[in-house]
């Protein structure tokens, strides 16, 4: 079968989950881009706030394996935001991206009224 060019649904479906399992062994390990660098003080505090706060809404419903979820997703979410919160921005920086709702102006009204008439 080693030579064999042809794919077999098994086959495949044996190789992506063997895919699959390796690249989540890579990503839980560390391996795969390495650790997230550590949170300043001030990032430390903000996740120390929001999980008291969640923790105190919420926190009779919650089991302790779901409290150290919200932890540890608070903390990946802070990470994130020191990263985009670092990136130098002003209020007189062009956005990237413009909505344009009409690409070539905006319709007539006559013309809006003759499309409706079509339908």
């Amino acid at each position: 079968m080693a030579n064999d060019p042809t794919i077999t649904r098994r086959g495949f479906t044996k190789s992506a989950a063997i895919a699959a399992a390796s690249v989540t062994a890579l990503v839980s390990d560390g391996a795969f881009g390495g650790q997230n660098p550590a949170l300043t003080s001030a990032g430390q505090a903000e996740v120390d706030a929001s999980v008291s706060t969640i923790i105190r809404k919420y926190g009779n419903r919650l089991t302790d394996p779901q409290k150290l979820d919200i932890r540890r997703i608070m903390t990946d979410n802070q990470k994130s935001l020191e990263a985009m919160r670092s990136f130098p921005l002003t209020n007189a920086d062009q956005p990237a991206n413009v909505l344009k709702i009409y690409p070539d102006g905006p319709i007539s009204a006559a013309a809006h009224h003759s499309n409706a008439d079509q339908k």
